[in-house]
């Protein structure tokens, strides 16, 4: 009783962990494309033969009857080169080729499924593509035969009943990079088209197809095609790193037995989002610093996107002005650095690009310039001290000026807060000091000097001339 139940929970526990597999497995299918599967390849047309692929001679009979061994005339889809047709071959099975006048003849005697293939295969597939709109023939043909055993006491007389299908590959999910995974990734459909005048249903004998790629992974290795028809399709799993882009088209090769087809397909190349970086996140506001910015582009995988021609990326903010605002890729590179410099208080928000390629934001704090502010009064006050000694020169004036330093030295420090911060926050103010300057304490303190000298002497004008007046009249 105790080994039994210990069997009942090593059964179990392989069920669940078997349950979880196939969950994982779900949990790839929902989670890792962004695309959905295409229709079920039922809505597709057949594949196509390809141009001088193996397939039935229609204009010559299917011969033979059990136990005589049965013939089927062989041909080239539109060629009849007898190279060519020389070339036709047996990749799997039980069947022999022979020639007949020239022709290739399909000679099997046994039941069971035979796989052929030509000289002009492998070219075939070379220059074939995988979609997602069209299934690929593969240029195989799939001859499965079945005789009549008979009763096992009187030989059956019957025609053997002959099927033939077409092997193809179709991407039910066209390749894709995927950030969780870090890889591009495609699903593949192998199956079986049974071709016209055939049904679909069990292959007398199954085959087993291995695959391969040249870039990293596909899953599973091997795939076993016993059904001609959807029951028949198998999934697979192709993965990629971006590192094999620099090699160019990548290949995925099927294998039955002795014969191999290679097929081309590429890692698309779509631009990812720009990425913004800065030199700092925290500098004065008010427009009186710059920080270096650097605008990249790359593909989704985060390879450098290099163009023969110049981009030019955008730089946005709702929370403040930038200049410049537009930014160039030249052409040849894949990135640009500009020093930028912000104007206003507080957080800033800053993203590169447009539309879906719009970078994420970057913060960047832009704090109350005390140095400059200190800077700025002291200039003021320096100026309207100037203009007190201008205005000491004049003895007439030099008695009513020794009592009003104080209030002259006030007005220069105010005239000079005023005039700096109209070059501040006016924009068209803004571009009267030149951009090497605005940054410069020495520039700011010789800007707010001036300003506070020309505004008390601009003050004590209007008052000798207006307040005189004021009093005459009361």
């Amino acid at each position: 009783m105790g080994y039994g139940l210990r069997c009942v929970v090593a059964m179990l526990a392989l069920g669940v962990a078997a349950g979880a597999s196939a969950q994982s497995t779900l949990d790839i299918d929902r989670e890792v494309f962004d695309e959905p599967r295409i229709a079920r390849r039922t809505d597709l047309q057949k594949a196509m033969v390809p141009k001088g692929a193996v397939s039935i001679d229609k204009a010559k009979p299917v011969t033979g009857t059990a136990p005589a061994e049965l013939r089927v005339p062989l041909a080239l889809k539109a060629t009849d080169n007898d190279a060519d047709l020389k070339s036709v071959r047996v990749v799997e099975g039980k069947g022999k080729i022979a020639f007949q006048g020239g022709t290739p003849v399909l000679e099997q005697k046994q039941s069971g499924t035979t796989v052929l293939s030509s000289g002009l295969a492998k070219s075939i597939a070379a220059t074939s593509t995988i979609t997602t709109d069209n299934k690929t023939g593969l240029p195989w043909m799939v001859v499965d035969v079945k005789h009549d055993p008979g009763d096992g006491v009187t030989p059956s007389h019957a025609p053997p009943t002959v099927r033939t299908g077409r092997p193809f590959l179709l991407l039910s999910r066209a390749v894709q990079w995927v950030p969780s995974a870090k890889r591009y990734v495609a699903e593949l459909i192998v199956g079986l088209d049974p071709e016209e005048g055939s049904t679909p249903g069990a292959l007398e004998e199954p085959i087993t197809a291995s695959l391969s790629v040249s870039c990293e992974e596909v899953t599973p290795g091997s795939v076993r095609l016993d059904k001609m028809g959807p029951e028949g399709d198998q999934r697979v799993l192709v993965s990629c790193s971006p590192r094999v882009r620099e090699q160019g088209k990548q290949h995925v090769t099927v294998r039955i037995a002795s014969g191999q087809l290679s097929y081309p397909f590429e890692l698309p190349a779509h631009p990812g989002p720009y990425t913004l970086a800065s030199s700092a996140t925290q500098v004065p506001g008010l427009g009186l610093s710059t920080v270096r910015l650097t605008v990249s582009q790359a593909l989704e995988d985060g390879t450098p996107l290099v163009l023969d021609r110049d981009i030019e990326v955008p730089l946005r903010s709702q929370t403040g002005e930038l200049h410049p605002s537009l930014l160039t890729i030249p052409r040849g590179q894949s990135d640009v650095s500009a020093s930028v410099r912000l104007y206003g208080l507080g957080p800033m928000s800053v993203q590169a690009g447009f539309g879906p390629r719009m970078s994420p934001p970057l913060a960047i704090e832009r704090g109350w310039p005390a140095v400059f502010l200190f800077i700025t009064v002291l200039g003021g006050a320096a100026g309207g001290y100037l203009a007190i000694i201008r205005l000491r020169r004049k003895k007439a004036e030099h008695a009513r000026a020794t009592k009003t330093e104080a209030r002259r030295v006030l007005e220069g420090s105010l005239v000079g807060m005023i005039a700096v911060g109209a070059l501040l926050t006016t924009p068209g103010l803004a571009d009267l000091m030149p951009d090497v300057a605005r940054g410069s304490e020495l520039a700011w303190f010789v800007a707010s000097v001036l300003a506070g000298f020309l505004g008390v002497e601009l003050i004590e004008m209007l008052a000798t001339r207006f307040v005189p007046k004021a009093r005459a009249s009361a």
